[in-house]
Order: C-alpha cells, then sequence, then structure tokens
C-alpha cells in the first residue's frame, strides 16, 4: 500500500493553465477571529466545509489559514493513508497550536508558517485546497487565489468561506458604528470585506477557476461569557489590535 505523506515545501512561480473547481459559500453568523480562543466555533464549520469539499482516499489537500488546524485535523482519517493534508497560516502561534495537537494526531499533516500570496508547493500538488475564512484577510487576495488555482490539480476543488455583508449582520454593525465613532475605525468591516456574492465570484473566476459556485449556509453558535464574546469580536482583526491595546480598560 501506498503511504502519504506531507510535501516539503519550497517557492515556485510556473504557471498552470487546468480549470479546476470552485465552491465557495458565503456564510451568516459570527465570524472566526482567533481559533485559539474560540474553538468551538469552527468545530461546526468545518463540518460543514468537509461535507461540501468530501475529501476523498488518496487525495492532497491544502487547508490554507488553517488556524490551530480544525479542519485539516477533520480531514486526515477521510484521505490517509495514501493522502496526506499540509496546513499552511501566517500566524506562529496558531501553527505551533496546530503543530503541536496535529503531531500527536497523525504523520499524515504537515504544519508551515507561510504567506497565501506565495505558495510554497509545486504546480499542481494539490487536488483540494480549503480555505476556511481566511480570504478576507489576505492582503492581496488576487494573487492568493491565482496561487491556489496554480498548485491546482487538473480536475481539483477550492472551497472557501467567507461571511455574508455586514448589512445581514445587526451586531457586528452596531459594533462597526461605536468604534468607527469612538476610534476612527472600524473593527469588524475587514471581516465582511468579501460578503457580495458578485464580488467574490468574480474573484475566482479571475484567477482561472470555473464552474464557481456560491451559496449561502448558517449555524447558530453559543457564548457562554459575554464579556469574552465582546472582547473577541472587537479584537477579531489584526490591522486594528495595536489601536486596541492603546486603550485603556475603561475604554475597551
Amino acid at each position: 500500500m501506498d503511504v502519504g505523506a506531507p510535501p516539503d515545501l519550497f517557492p515556485c512561480t510556473e504557471e498552470v493553465s487546468s480549470p479546476p473547481k470552485a465552491w465557495c459559500p458565503p456564510l451568516r453568523g459570527h465570524h472566526s477571529g482567533s481559533q485559539r480562543r474560540h474553538p468551538g466555533l469552527f468545530a461546526p464549520w468545518a463540518s460543514v466545509l468537509l461535507g461540501l469539499a468530501r475529501p476523498r482516499p488518496g487525495e492532497r489537500v491544502l487547508d490554507l489559514a488553517c488556524g490551530i488546524g480544525v479542519f485539516a485535523r477533520a480531514a486526515v482519517p477521510m484521505v490517509s493513508p495514501s493522502g496526506w493534508v499540509t496546513g499552511l497560516d501566517l500566524d506562529p502561534a496558531n501553527v505551533a497550536v496546530a503543530r503541536a495537537v496535529g503531531d500527536r494526531e497523525s504523520r499524515f499533516v504537515g504544519w508551515h508558517v507561510r504567506r497565501a500570496e506565495r505558495l510554497p508547493l509545486r504546480d499542481a500538488a494539490i487536488d483540494l485546497v480549503v480555505c476556511q475564512f481566511g480570504l478576507m484577510f489576505f492582503s492581496d487576495r488576487p494573487a492568493a487565489v491565482r496561487e491556489m488555482h496554480r498548485v491546482m490539480s487538473k480536475g481539483g476543488r477550492l472551497v472557501a468561506s467567507t461571511w455574508q455583508g455586514l448589512d445581514r449582520h445587526p451586531f457586528h454593525q452596531a459594533i462597526h458604528e461605536a468604534t468607527l465613532a469612538r476610534l476612527g475605525i472600524s473593527t469588524v468591516a475587514s471581516v465582511f470585506a468579501l460578503g457580495d456574492a458578485d464580488e467574490l465570484g468574480t474573484l475566482v473566476h479571475s484567477a482561472g477557476f470555473s464552474d464557481v459556485r456560491i451559496e449561502a449556509r448558517s449555524i447558530t453558535a453559543r457564548f457562554a461569557n459575554a464579556q469574552e464574546f465582546l472582547a473577541f469580536e472587537l479584537g477579531v482583526d489584526p490591522a486594528v489590535a495595536p489601536t486596541l491595546r492603546h486603550l485603556d480598560r475603561r475604554d475597551q
């Protein structure tokens, strides 16, 4: 029996012309923020994406913006032993948690700190790319989606989740207005930056993907501690974290 293992990573720039498929459900609910602080929110969404992606035995899977690896670890039993999963994230702390947990669970998953805009994988090295609530945070979204296309094999699949528009989230709209008035910057706007289905579809199509489908899904998430939840929501965008850190506790 062939045994799969995650590949060694390296920078590469070659182009690929295959037209993989993409499925991007814009989701309604609480945004991802830090998986380290609220892992209970991400297991249900990982299950949703698993149902859409349907990883198959022997497939090579990339979990991009993997966080602490909730999706990646769930996918390993579905593709191993002849397939493997690689998790990439820009946050070293996320990757450290993912590696500490994942390395105990399986030798068919690897973890790396890398940027989405320059994936360290060969052309056509991946059969399935999954990006759970990361696409809106990439500094160069078109470049990141082009990279997903480049590393994908012919007939491969992309499954990505984003949040629907801010207008569909009254609670977060209130946070947006309050922080904009108080700080001069919204702490949540970037989370909903890809809430427009047409914009999302154009982004993916322009990268070379075909058969792009966008559908809405929703779940209900409950938090036991209201203060922790609010702190989580206010601090979800890495770009505004320095501003929040300079506020005293009362202003926060």
